[in-house]
């Protein structure tokens, strides 16, 4: 994946989302527009995680998987997903006694 291609393609999406919940493009102008930036949103994180994606191990993808598709799949329960997230992160970053 080119990553200067999907940093433009994610500024596009977001300046795209912005502009439709902006201006009145019809009757689902606003739902257009979260779509866009969502996308963008979700691009641009991947733009910024991509130099390092190497280096994260399955089981960090199947948490981003996962997460994301809580995210989509049920919105109201983000809270409960970025405290859990905390907590086991807080838990892997612990430091282990080598011995």
């Amino acid at each position: 994946m080119h990553r200067p291609t999907l940093g433009v393609i994610a500024g596009l999406l977001v300046a795209g989302g912005a502009f439709a919940m902006l201006v009145d493009l019809g009757e689902n102008h606003v739902v257009w527009g979260g779509m866009l930036l969502r996308a963008g949103l979700v691009l641009g994180a991947v733009w910024l995680v991509l130099p390092s994606a190497r280096r994260i191990p399955v089981a960090g993808w199947l948490g981003i998987g996962i997460f994301s598709a809580v995210v989509v799949f049920r919105p109201r329960l983000v809270l409960w997903g970025l405290a859990l997230s905390v907590v086991v992160a807080a838990a892997a970053l612990v430091p282990r006694n080598r011995s």
